[in-house]
């Protein structure tokens, strides 16, 4: 939006979310290295449990990669939703093992005043 539209991040307003959570999103030691690789300040967003798994708050890295993009704190909103956690609300392809459901997302463009 900003390359392509010419908009300045200040106006950008960001939902991130509803998705699996980090409670969740538990993860091998593999799939920790390749987002440690790809965004260094993963340790920030992540948990090692005992039993040597890691949960990788995905909605935290989200919000940082939109803060990295210029766009203010207070104009991105996170959902506390856990698709994952709440199977009366939302599909799951982790929880389900596979599932046939989709969600979907929405972008919206308002004009300048």
């Amino acid at each position: 939006m900003i390359t392509e539209l010419g908009c300045d991040s200040s106006d950008i307003h960001a939902y991130v979310g509803p998705g699996i959570s980090r409670c969740c999103f538990e993860t091998d030691r593999d799939v920790y290295e390749a987002f440690l690789k790809e965004w260094p300040f993963t340790d920030e967003f992540t948990d090692k449990n005992p039993n040597g798994k890691y949960h990788i708050d995905l909605k935290g890295i989200n919000k940082r990669q939109l803060e990295m993009e210029g766009l203010k704190a207070e104009n991105i909103e996170i959902s506390r939703h856990c698709t994952c956690c709440e199977p009366e609300i939302f599909c799951s392809y982790r929880r389900e093992g596979g599932t046939y459901k989709r969600m979907g997302a929405g972008l919206a463009l308002s004009p300048r005043s």
